[in-house]
């Protein structure tokens, strides 16, 4: 039987977190769904969670396989999915109760191929981010406003299955970094109706000191990265997509540069070739290509360095921003305290 709403997840040893993910799933107010999990390979008892929530909930099904990777676990789970609109979900993450039913609402009425919703960064500190897009409530057919403001994740865009099967569009075997922004891609030159939601339904967590993939970066990520740059520049002409080509070049070099061995050479060679000067002259009012235009002159091992500080920078600086907020809480609660009391005398 079609369900409307397929949600697939991947999960390989998260059994910290996948508890919190699937209950998430499990709370849904949208009820005509399905979840696909895919455990791939897991070694830490995700898999046995897995199996006890599909054997108490039958809109729960699992996949065992081999270890083979995030995407090749996301393209199982696509084959397995009967929905009319799919999404992915991180084992690691979780989703607000109203999620699914709120971007099936939107792509139904308005009878797009993508909604998406905003998200929030939580950290392990407590602290989060609000990440919202646009107003909503219009329906685009806009690859340069798609790329400009949504390329990136998958787990915040609901998709017309179809999308994918009419187009051709699948998940790369052996793409494990990045695999969401190839699948993005590969959306762009399909050309799709798409919505914004502007209110924040997905949990990202944050795992910074922790062994997740952009914590760990190895070098075959960095060469993944380099084939999905390839991918862009076979697929996307530079004279009307140069700025998301350059940017893009970018986001690759930065990615490079938080190894904890960096391979200079490589960084080298791969800037020099794919980040022009004239390239950065004619964008320089995106802040992204600013930043880097600001450090190019540098050394690599001094480029190197400041990719790195600047990363940490934002990550401290959200930190502080979060205890900042809990004592402007606190201090105020404590006020209103001191009035209820004076008040009471």
């Amino acid at each position: 039987m079609s369900v409307k709403v397929s949600v697939i997840v991947a999960v390989y040893n998260t059994s910290a977190y996948l508890r919190q993910c699937l209950d998430s799933i499990e709370a849904q107010t949208f009820r005509d769904m399905e979840c696909v999990i895919v455990d791939d390979g897991s070694t830490d008892g995700s898999g046995e969670i897995c199996d006890e929530y599909a054997a108490r909930n039958p809109h729960f099904m699992v996949l065992h396989q081999p270890n083979a990777g995030v995407a090749a676990a996301r393209q199982a789970g696509l084959d397995m999915a009967r929905g009319e609109y799919v999404i992915v979900c991180d084992g690691d993450d979780w989703v607000e109760p109203e999620m699914y039913e709120t971007l099936y609402e939107a792509a139904f009425s308005s009878g797009v191929d993508i909604a998406i919703c905003g998200f929030w960064r939580n950290y392990r500190s407590g602290a989060s981010m609000k990440v919202v897009f646009g107003k909503g409530n219009r329906a685009r057919r806009d690859r340069e406003g798609f790329m400009r403001e949504h390329v990136g994740m998958m787990w915040n865009k609901l998709v017309r299955r179809s999308l994918f099967y009419d187009n051709g569009l699948h998940y790369e075997p052996g793409i494990d970094m990045g695999e969401d922004l190839l699948m993005n891609y590969k959306m762009v030159k399909a050309d799709p109706m798409w919505i914004t939601v502007p209110v924040a339904l997905y949990h990202y967590r944050q795992r910074i000191g922790e062994t997740s993939y952009m914590n760990a970066v190895k070098s075959e990520y960095i060469e993944q990265r380099r084939l999905i740059h390839i991918w862009m520049l076979e697929n996307f002409s530079e004279k009307e997509y140069s700025r998301h080509l350059l940017r893009d070049a970018i986001h690759t070099v930065c990615l490079s540069a938080q190894s904890v061995s960096p391979d200079k050479e490589f960084i080298a060679v791969f800037a020099g070739e794919y980040i022009k000067w004239r390239d950065i002259f004619k964008h320089v009012a995106d802040k992204r290509v600013c930043r880097y235009g600001i450090i190019k002159p540098l050394s690599i091992p001094h480029q190197i360095l400041l990719i790195k500080a600047y990363l940490c920078w934002r990550t401290v600086s959200v930190g502080l921003c979060h205890r900042l907020r809990e004592f402007m809480k606190r201090k105020r609660s404590g006020r209103v305290m001191k009035h209820h009391q004076n008040s009471i005398m």
